[in-house]
C-alpha cells in the first residue's frame, strides 16, 4: 500500500537527487554530477523516511499508555488499519491473543484487500502455527480459524 509517507520520501529522493546532481557538475563536472546524484538521492530517501519513523514511535507510544482492556477495545473499533499497533502491544505484554482470533478472522474474510492484508500480517507475526496454514494461493473462505490452544503463541 501506498501511503502518504511513501509518496513524501520518494519526493525527497527526487529532490535530493536533482540537488545532488546540479551541485556535483557545478563543483566537479559530470562524474561530480553523477556521484552528487547518487548521494542526494539517498540522502534524501533518508530524509523522507524520517516523517514515517517519527509518526510510527508516537502511535507506539500513544498505546504504550493504554491499559489491556483498552487495547482489546480498541481492537472492536473502527480504525482497523492500527490493529498490528494493538497486537503487538499485547503481545509485547504478554497478554493471551487467543480472544482476538475472531478479529483477525473478520480481517481476512473482509471484501476490502488492504484488510485482508493486514489481516495476514498480524497472523504471520503473532500467530506462527496458524501461519503455517496460511498460504497465498488459499482464498479467503478456506482459512480456517486456529484452535485456541495453537493460537496462544505470540
Amino acid at each position: 500500500m501506498f501511503s502518504m509517507f511513501d509518496a513524501l520520501q520518494l519526493f525527497t529522493g527526487v529532490a535530493g537527487l536533482m540537488t545532488g546532481a546540479s551541485l556535483g557538475t557545478v563543483w566537479h563536472d559530470c562524474w561530480g554530477g553523477l556521484l552528487g546524484a547518487f548521494a542526494g538521492f539517498l540522502a534524501g530517501l533518508m530524509i523522507g523516511r524520517l516523517p514515517a519513523l517519527v509518526a510510527a514511535s508516537s502511535v507506539d507510544r500513544q498505546f504504550r499508555h493504554l491499559s489491556e482492556e483498552q487495547l482489546r477495545r480498541y481492537l472492536r473499533g473502527p480504525s482497523w488499519f492500527l490493529y498490528h499497533h494493538a497486537f503487538a502491544e499485547l503481545a509485547s505484554r504478554g497478554a493471551d491473543l487467543a480472544p482476538e482470533v475472531p478479529v483477525v478472522v473478520a480481517l481476512l474474510h473482509d471484501a476490502d484487500p488492504a484488510r485482508r492484508r493486514l489481516g495476514a500480517t498480524i497472523v504471520r507475526r503473532h500467530y506462527p502455527r496458524w501461519a503455517a496454514e496460511l498460504s497465498d494461493t488459499a482464498p479467503p473462505g478456506a482459512l480456517r480459524a486456529p484452535q485456541v490452544a495453537a493460537s496462544t503463541d505470540a
